[in-house]
């Protein structure tokens, strides 16, 4: 305990428990933080305003923003996706309007439009 209390005084941001994305967003882009932990606002934010948001060398940062996975030791930790999916439980009383549902949200139609909005 004494070491995390040491951790965050030194080391973050001691309001930050009580951030939401936005800022996350204001302290990335004031270059006050390096890192964080929420998704790709920060790149999109910075991707539709390319004249405000650059890096040190005056040019858009959204050329300079990457993505990496979280520490786990000195070991290189390969990339795994976010494991995050559709279901339908064996449960529900609307499996076959459920599988119905998901098959039209993940039709190229329909699907294809998120990577649009969220730009790749």
């Amino acid at each position: 305990m004494k070491w995390m209390v040491a951790f965050w005084r030194e080391a973050c941001d001691e309001g930050g428990l009580a951030w939401d994305d936005t800022n996350n967003n204001r302290a990335f882009h004031a270059g006050e933080i390096s890192a964080t932990l929420n998704g790709a606002s920060i790149y999109i934010f910075a991707k539709r305003n390319p004249d405000k948001i650059k890096d040190e060398k005056g040019q858009p940062m959204f050329t300079d923003i990457g993505h990496f996975p979280l520490p786990n030791g000195p070991e290189p930790t390969p990339v795994i996706g976010l494991p995050l999916s559709h279901a339908v439980m064996k449960y529900s009383k609307h499996q076959k309007a459920a599988k119905d549902f998901l098959k039209w949200l993940h039709s190229k139609e329909q699907f294809g439009k998120w990577f649009e909005v969220e730009t790749g």
